[in-house]
């Protein structure tokens, strides 16, 4: 039988373990952390139409299932029916908690909540899980591969079958009748080739919950030495390797037995490989407008004589035979610079352009405002977020620095990656977080928080409240939110900081925002830039009207003579770079054509500097096209189902 285990990401500062297992023509998902879409994406993975067995979930923590929703709303998307869920007691909670966010359409969802024993079979594997853990559940798995059957030829010539598919029901265990009514028992026809095999996945945080783990092994039915172990992968501290009872526990798998080891202690590798590669790319067209990411070559490397092999990116494990292959280590892109010391000037840096569903150079929508000696404003937070801030400064700095959320509406691409964020910061009663959303967002975020039961530090503001009266944010920067055209309870909002001269005004999704480019226009700022979507290109009117989403030609004429010192597009469905532009652009006058942008992920305007870098003429132009095609010429190829 034929099964792989694919290392899909590790634990590194922009994401999470995550591990696909291929069994015949099935596939089992251990861990779905934020970023599962871009893994698949980047390691060039196609799961193809109902082919999932079930996603298991080793906790209920943000970091092991922060990609479910997403993926599992694209799943559907691509014709998916069906999908079931594994994890600890309380998964049911956070599922149900988050309808306001997760539109699954006719994608029917199964929820197992297991502790130990039995809790996912099928006609080729079966899963027990074991618990470890007081307040919080971890769930250690064991996938149990069902024995290889073959048709005998000579014995099935015996019989006359009706429909070709009985040979599948036979493999199956199923017992079929003949053409002549005779009965045929899977074991008349069919024999056993090979043993069952195990796959195991131990997730431990410290040295008690090895001990309970161990013990729940040792003693189930389900484990050796019954069965064959092939491959081990271990989430643990890497203190627990050098342990002897761990070792002398993990010796009874046998020597045939592979194990592979994800460490508990991030590491600064990047994930994603050719976005690095894409990025560094745009870095030559301006280190002023493409901020480089920072990364750091540092893998996990385990001390010399250490019985696992530390896990990498793409790492595929063979079971039949017991082989793995290492994808090629990450090869140096040049020296990545260290973000400017002693610029503390107001910048907005975006993090995330996509529109839907990430691809591989862009992800989910958001924006970091950066403002003077003072704290930042985080402009809606897609899944992924957290990792775009991690990659842009290399630390969690960023993050920590964020003293205030504006979250435009509910749909995930937009507030996705929010309790990753949240993870992130250092949370306290007496400094709080701000965080200003629609109702029913706020609702959900507050749902969520209140089942791992983590509330605190976290203020909440109503967006309709701001619509009116403009809310004076902790580092002094204004929101004024605007109505928006698109779901129920979407917003825009002008954020202004008087002091410094600038106001910003971002639509979110909506259909060409009016009202917005007005209320920018009524602020007494010297500088004005308006972001402002621009999902669908000019030739798909029609679709865009439908969805409530506006076109980049839509655009181009709400800015057409306005006082705005910069329009900058963002947003945008999977397709060519050479197609966002759109023809009436160039109708615009010189001026305005280079005030004109396309936002490209870790693009990072310098507000003071606005007009030296107009004038310097960093913008979308014919200039640039050449590089730009280069960095994503098969962006619209992306697609993992």
């Amino acid at each position: 039988m034929k099964g792989s285990v694919e290392a899909v990401s590790t634990n590194t500062l922009d994401t999470h373990p995550c591990l696909l297992v291929r069994i015949e023509d099935r596939k089992y998902i251990i861990g779905c952390p934020e970023n599962f879409q871009r893994a698949l994406i980047e390691n060039k993975t196609r799961l193809g139409r109902n082919t999932l067995g079930c996603i298991l979930l080793p906790t209920n923590r943000w970091s092991s299932i922060g990609g479910v929703l997403g993926f599992s709303m694209k799943y559907a998307d691509g014709g998916s029916t069906d999908l079931t869920l594994v994890g600890p007691r309380g998964l049911s909670s956070i599922i149900d908690a988050s309808k306001t966010v997760f539109q699954r359409g006719s994608l029917g969802m199964g929820i197992v909540e297991g502790s130990d024993g039995l809790v996912y079979r099928d006609r080729l594997v079966s899963i027990q899980s074991y618990s470890a853990g007081q307040s919080t559940t971890t769930l250690s798995l064991c996938l149990t591969i069902a024995q290889t059957r073959k048709i005998v030829k000579e014995k099935l010539k015996r019989y006359k079958l009706v429909h070709g598919s009985d040979v599948k029901r036979l493999l199956s265990g199923e017992t079929v009748d003949s053409a002549d009514g005779v009965r045929i028992h899977p074991g008349d026809v069919v024999e056993e080739e090979r043993p069952e095999k195990q796959i195991y996945y131990i997730e431990l945080n410290n040295g008690e919950e090895m001990e309970q783990i161990l013990e729940k092994i040792k003693h189930s039915p389900h484990t050796l030495p019954k069965r064959e172990a092939v491959c081990v992968y271990h989430f643990c501290p890497e203190s627990l390797l050098r342990n002897t009872r761990y070792v002398s526990f993990m010796e009874q798998f046998g020597v045939g037995c592979q194990h592979f080891f994800f460490s508990k202690t991030k590491t600064k590798t990047p994930a994603f490989r050719d976005w690095m590669a894409s990025h560094s790319r745009l870095a030559t067209l301006g280190s002023e407008l493409y901020a480089q990411p920072q990364w750091a070559e540092d893998s996990a490397v385990l001390a010399p004589g250490t019985w696992c092999v530390a896990a990498s990116v793409g790492l595929l494990f063979h079971a039949s035979p017991e082989t793995f292959v290492e994808k090629t280590p990450l090869k140096a892109i040049g020296e990545t610079p260290e973000n400017e010391e002693g610029d503390h000037s107001s910048r907005i840096t975006f993090l995330g352009t996509a529109a839907s569903i990430p691809t591989r150079n862009r992800n989910l929508a958001g924006i970091l405002l950066e403002v003077a000696n003072k704290q930042s404003v985080l402009v809606d937070c897609g899944e992924g977020t957290a990792g775009q801030l991690m990659r842009l400064a290399g630390t969690d700095g960023a993050i920590k620095n964020i003293c205030a959320v504006f979250l435009s509406h509910s749909h995930l691409d937009h507030v996705g990656g929010i309790f990753s964020v949240l993870d992130g910061m250092a949370l306290s009663e007496e400094n709080p977080l701000q965080i200003v959303a629609p109702e029913n967002v706020i609702e959900w975020i507050k749902s969520l928080l209140s089942v791992w039961d983590t509330a605190g530090g976290v203020s909440f503001t109503s967006s309709q409240s701001a619509q009116d009266t403009p809310l004076l944010l902790p580092n002094q920067v204004s929101v004024r939110t605007v109505w928006a055209h698109h779901v129920e309870q979407s917003f825009g909002a002008v954020l202004c900081c008087e002091e410094e001269g600038w106001a910003v005004g971002y639509s979110g999704d909506t259909r060409p925002a009016q009202r917005l480019v007005e209320r920018l226009e009524e602020t007494v700022s010297e500088k004005k830039i308006l972001i402002h979507e621009a999902t669908f290109e000019e030739t798909m009117p029609d679709r865009a009207a439908l969805l409530l989403h506006s076109t980049t030609a839509e655009v181009v004429e709400l800015f057409r003579n306005r006082d705005i010192s910069l329009c900058i597009m963002t947003h945008f469905t999977q397709r060519r770079v050479e197609s966002i532009l759109p023809r009436c652009a160039e109708t615009l006058s010189p001026d305005q054509l280079r005030r004109l942008f396309v936002a490209f992920d870790f693009m990072s305007f310098h507000i003071e500097r606005i007009h030296g870098e107009i004038e310097g003429g960093f913008c979308f132009t014919a200039e640039h096209l050449p590089t730009l095609l280069g960095a994503f010429s098969d962006e619209k190829k992306q697609q993992f189902t």
